[in-house]
């Protein structure tokens, strides 16, 4: 790579770092928080989750029961079964989450998850926002874009845009790193060390070096899966270059279903886990007028439980039963067909984005390297504050003394890469 092409890099990535990054920092820390959202629900409420091993748990028709019994004018939109708890919200009136121990049938509490700082950074981390049942709801960020009418932009509002243009400068960032600091790391023990003992300049330098190399992979990932959740045009894209599956859509029976009875939650449930023999059924979204179709997720064995500490969910199959005809059923989500759609449907966002599917201990990696954007925005911040002054104080001392070097001292900076 020629000096002139590396020092281009060099200048987007600071620039784009100085204007951007500030966005980018906002939604990578609070992500980096809500890796421990489990657990500080849980920390929060602990009564909400208590449960009583039993043999014979309370079905979710029970749980359904018990919560419509002491709030009638509650119509539950869906019900999810969690680690001994039932959870159940409603369809409307209120963004209260319903709490049900699943051994005994009986309530535990309702609380409404989405309020206080946590609510908060979900909204602002998961949705831009957009999600009105969370803190700091925005309306006018959950208007639609002028790309959203595109097949690939599908229903993007200004929050999804928002989220995906933090992705997307993660990207612009990242991706020019190795090129910058390949000249470094040839000689790994000065790409790796850091100079305490030498100012805030080289301390700094040598920090945001370390932190750039150490973190590259794993930004690069949360940037392409973060870029994937909003832009489903890239989901397709993953699909035609690595022999992905894209799937078919879904196409409702016209309003009123196929026959004319009534199927209860439970029909409906062992109807959905007929496809899938010995899984067990952990989410169901109740029919309404405008849906006439249970929506009923399974956790299949034979697949990976990757959201396995999430705190509400989890579920890797998904089907649709009629509400009126029982033997009318579609599945949603079955087993990947192929190695790429694995990869993009199950691993990417659960496993790669949130860490979900491993415990606490094992997610702190998650959260360290997630705070990864804002230290790096502090040292780059650092170093070029610390340029610009030392440039400053060399002009004055031109003006004061006619002659003199006007060059920026390079003392403290890495022989190896002065102009990075």
């Amino acid at each position: 790579m020629s000096l002139r092409t590396r020092r281009a890099l060099v200048l987007s990535h600071r620039w784009v770092g100085l204007i951007c990054g500030l966005l980018v920092v906002i939604v990578s820390t609070s992500g980096a928080l809500l890796v421990y959202q489990p657990e500080l629900v849980r920390i929060l409420h602990p009564e909400m989750f208590h449960t009583t091993p039993t043999a014979e748990p309370a079905g979710f028709a029970q749980a359904i029961a018990e919560v419509q019994s002491r709030f009638p004018e509650i119509q539950i939109a869906s019900a999810s079964l969690k680690d001994g708890v039932y959870l159940l919200s409603a369809s409307s009136g209120t963004h209260d989450t319903f709490f049900v121990d699943a051994g005994t049938g009986l309530f535990n509490g309702r609380v409404d998850l989405g309020a206080g700082m946590l609510g908060f950074l979900v909204n602002m981390h998961d949705c831009g926002f957009t999600c009105d049942d969370y803190s700091g709801y925005l309306p006018f960020l959950d208007q639609p874009t002028p790309l959203a009418h595109l097949s690939a932009f599908s229903g993007l509002s200004w929050g999804s845009a928002l989220l995906a243009f933090a992705a997307l400068i993660l990207l612009l960032l990242v991706i020019p790193a190795p090129f910058i600091w390949w000249k470094a790391i040839r000689k790994l023990r000065n790409a790796l060390r850091v100079r305490w003992a030498f100012g805030r300049f080289a301390r700094d330098f040598d920090l945001h070096a370390l932190i750039g190399i150490t973190a590259t992979v794993p930004l690069l990932l949360w940037g392409l899966t973060g870029l994937q959740f909003e832009i489903p045009g890239l989901t397709n894209l993953w699909y035609s270059m690595t022999g992905g599956r894209a799937y078919e859509p879904v196409l409702n029976a016209p309003e009123g279903g196929h026959g004319d009875q009534e199927v209860s939650v439970e029909r409906a449930a062992a109807a959905a886990a007929s496809n899938f023999p010995g899984a067990e059924v952990t989410w169901i979204g109740m029919p309404d007028d405008d849906n006439p179709f249970y929506t009923v997720d399974l956790l299949d064995r034979d697949g990976p439980d990757l959201r396995a500490h999430s705190p509400n969910y989890h579920g890797n199959r998904s089907v649709s039963v009629d509400a009126h005809d029982a033997g009318h059923v579609q599945v949603l989500r079955g087993k990947p067909p192929t190695a790429s759609n694995t990869l993009a449907d199950e691993w990417a966002g659960p496993a790669a984005h949130f860490g979900l599917a491993v415990n606490g201990y094992w997610r702190a990696f998650w959260f360290i390297l997630g705070m990864a954007p804002l230290l790096l925005a502090l040292t780059g911040f650092s170093t070029w504050h610390w340029r610009r002054r030392a440039r400053l104080r060399a002009r004055v001392r031109a003006m004061q003394i006619p002659g003199a070097d006007e060059r920026e001292p390079l003392s403290a900076t890495r022989t190896t890469s002065p102009e990075a």
